[in-house]
């Protein structure tokens, strides 16, 4: 129920971002893979384990999970 809460803030927060509000906020991604509708997806693994992945369409984040 934690991670719901968790992903469902992050979601809420981070909607709509441009591609340098997570730039300024994250850093530069650790991975980058463009999915088969072209949408761009971002993942950062921290050196405590957490994650973070970003999906962006249209220079705008569309989904963050954990």
């Amino acid at each position: 129920a934690d991670r719901v809460a968790a992903e469902k803030r992050l979601q809420r927060d981070h909607f709509l971002w441009s591609y340098a509000q997570v730039l300024d906020r994250y850093g530069k991604p650790d991975h980058i893979t463009v999915l088969p509708g072209g949408e761009l997806y971002w993942m950062y693994e921290f050196e405590d384990g957490r994650m973070r992945n970003f999906t962006f369409a249209d220079g705008r984040v569309i989904r963050a999970d954990l």
